[in-house]
């Protein structure tokens, strides 16, 4: 059985409001969904450097793999339509901060973007897995550590 590993990633503006992604309404994938910048690790590939690949790729902001943050991780069954065969999916979520003068530009893929704070993020989720993860960093209380400490380290 085939495994994907996918790369999400929350980024935080100085706000600490969260990057949500619209895709675009003819993406073979939860068309007109909200989503994050992310994606399928390639093969060969880390799981960060995929990661940053994809952030770069879909939002248009450079980071290095040093710049996020590994908080959540968990496992679902799916299908490749490709390969015709069902398939094991590692999710994988960070947490990241908007890099400073960076401006979030946009691929193919998604038709808009826009900052929520993290609740509003929740409630306007459909996909469960991402929800999930917001949820793991709203309960834990990250997103406020996260922008704090990025703050001072900022600062210094």
């Amino acid at each position: 059985m085939l495994t994907h590993i996918v790369a999400k990633t929350v980024v935080f503006d100085e706000a600490g409001k969260v990057l949500v992604l619209r895709r675009s309404a003819d993406d073979t994938h939860r068309p007109g969904g909200d989503d994050f910048p992310g994606g399928k690790v390639e093969e060969g590939e880390g799981i960060f450097e995929g990661a940053v690949r994809e952030i770069a790729e879909e939002a248009g902001l450079q980071m290095s793999p040093s710049d996020l943050q590994l908080i959540f991780a968990t496992t679902k069954a799916g299908y490749n339509t490709d390969h015709k065969t069902d398939i094991n999916i590692v999710w994988l979520g960070f947490v990241a901060k908007l890099p400073k003068s960076q401006a979030v530009t946009l691929s193919h893929e998604h038709q808009s973007f826009k900052w929520f704070s993290l609740d509003e993020a929740i409630a306007d989720c459909d996909g469960p897995t991402q929800k999930n993860f917001m949820e793991a960093i709203r309960d834990r209380n990250l997103a406020d550590q996260f922008v704090r400490v990025s703050k001072r380290a900022g600062d210094a």
